[in-house]
């Protein structure tokens, strides 16, 4: 039932995305897959490659699979990275050498984050093929364009009620919990950088306590300046309110 399920979503993201994949194959792309990693350590994945459902339902290499990706994204998040190649000639577990034994190893993959959902797009060379990995990082920026076209379709099926049986816990509570914990620190932190100096000091005296009347005297600027430089940092941030800025400014120890 399981293994004709994930048939079924396969034929119809291909049918989908048929587009998709045409143009990704004009650009030495011979497979793609899709992932979705959620905050609760439930994944759920589609590839364009047959042979990847047998690695998908053996259990001995979805528990090497399931240490393989939480290694690589507690690593991308920590090093603020959204894309990774992989290579046949650097294995190091028994996933990857599965992988391998069926030319599924080389690839470039893609991450999009969100707080709640980690979205990885793979597109998958053959070995045949030994200088695709550098040019689909050369292409990155097309790659990037494709998703941005089609993301929304992928989300769409992966949603359907009827296939989220298929949606299996791949990380513990805690180890979900090490990797979006690292993630949203991360995000908040890439956000503060869009922050202009005299915003940052703002947000720092925030976050001590100081009221707007203390923050103008400090800064030696009028309080509708202060509140001006506050309605931005809420605007850049996504938050809505003073404490807001004060729970996120603590908790990247700003």
């Amino acid at each position: 039932m399981r293994q004709s399920l994930n048939l079924e979503l396969r034929t119809e993201t291909l049918e989908l995305v048929k587009d998709y994949f045409t143009q990704l194959k004009m650009f030495k792309v011979d497979h793609i897959g899709y992932r979705e990693f959620r905050k609760d350590g439930t994944s759920m994945a589609f590839c364009s490659h047959l042979d990847w459902y047998d690695v998908d339902t053996d259990v001995v290499y979805k528990e090497e699979m399931a240490n393989h990706y939480a290694k690589e994204l507690i690593f991308l998040v920590k090093n603020q990275f959204d894309c990774i190649t992989r290579s046949a000639s650097s294995i190091n577990n028994k996933f990857l050498q599965e992988l391998s034994s069926k030319d599924m190893c080389n690839s470039f993959l893609i991450y999009k984050n969100t707080e709640d959902v980690i979205y990885m797009y793979a597109f998958i060379s053959s070995s045949l093929n030994p200088d695709a990995l550098s040019y689909f990082v050369n292409q990155s920026g097309f790659l990037e364009e494709l998703i941005n076209k089609y993301k929304a379709t992928f989300a769409s099926v992966f949603q359907k009620s009827k296939y989220q049986e298929l949606r299996e816990q791949m990380f513990s509570e805690k180890v979900a919990q090490h990797i979006f914990s690292d993630l949203t620190s991360s995000m908040q932190n890439s956000s503060f950088q869009q922050l202009t100096p005299k915003e940052i000091e703002c947000t720092a005296l925030v976050a001590r306590g100081w009221n707007n009347k203390a923050i103008a005297k400090k800064l030696n600027i009028s309080t509708r300046t202060v509140e001006f430089h506050l309605s931005n940092i809420r605007n850049k941030l996504n938050i809505n309110s003073r404490n807001d800025i004060v729970d996120i400014a603590k908790h990247i120890n700003y």
